[in-house]
Order: C-alpha cells, then structure tokens, then sequence
C-alpha cells in the first residue's frame, strides 16, 4: 500500500527517510480506518475516497492548517480582470472555510457587485472574506458571511 505513492525525497539521512515512512504509514492506516468506517456506515462504493484522493486532501489540510494567515494574495490578481469577467476563485477546502477568527468581512470598492458564494445564494454583494477571499452576502434576511463559515452548511 505504501509503496503506491511514496514521499519521494532523495536523502541519505535515516532518520529523515523514517520520518517520511512514518508519514506515509499514518496515512495509509487512516485511509483504511477511513474506508472501514465508510463502509460500516453504509456508504456507496462511489462515495468512499481513492487512496490518491484521500493523501491529497490530507496533504492540502496540512497545508492549510500550517498557518492560513500568511497565504495572501495580492491586491493585483483580484483587481486585475484581463477581459470582460473577472477570474473565478476556487472555493477552499472546509477546513480551511471554518478554522476559528481568521475570516473578517472587507468591503471592496468595486464598480459592479460580485455574486455571493455561498450555495443557494444568488445575491450580489461587495462584501468579501479576508481569509478565502469569497464574496459573501451581510444582510439582514441572509447572513451568508455566517452560513459560509459555519458547520451547518
């Protein structure tokens, strides 16, 4: 199973060859609790994750996790808009969307409002996300800032 998709670092260190065969048995023993609890709970075939699948979304939560607050884009890559539409923004991982006090809502001075992303919204707003930078609705009968946020999604 390891042997699949190894860490691959060319060392002659010991230690550090263990440490990255650490690495990959814990992930391969979480993968297989992973796929053992999915199957006890039902799961179709389809819905468990690939062993591929699941070390690349540990790897991006790892990534994630190490500290979101220095990850910064530049004001230029959302500012700038090459054609008629701006660049779509890929939504982040949940972990990253619901880790604690790092999301603050910033009013961006734009000329026309962004559509909120938050599923099920189809609002506009000029409200966006420090954190992920998404576009989210603060308002008093949808507080999709919160919804996007939260677990309850």
């Amino acid at each position: 199973m390891i042997a699949l998709y190894r860490i691959k670092a060319r060392t002659k260190r010991w230690t550090v060859r263990t440490i990255m065969h650490m690495f990959d048995l814990s992930i391969s023993n979480a993968w297989l609790h992973y796929r053992q609890c999915m199957a006890q709970s039902g799961a179709r075939r389809k819905e468990i994750l690939q062993y591929l699948d699941f070390r690349m979304i540990v790897a991006e939560s790892w990534i994630a996790s190490e500290d979101p607050l220095d990850i910064s884009f530049s004001e230029d890559e959302t500012d700038a808009m090459p054609g008629k539409h701006r660049p779509v923004v890929p939504q982040p991982l949940e972990i990253v969307r619901t880790s604690g006090a790092k999301h603050l809502p910033k009013m961006v001075a734009q000329k026309n409002a962004s559509r909120c992303r938050n599923n099920g919204c189809t609002g506009k707003t000029r409200v966006q996300c420090t954190g992920c930078k998404m576009f989210l609705c603060v308002a008093v009968g949808r507080d999709c800032f919160f919804d996007y946020h939260s677990n309850t999604c």
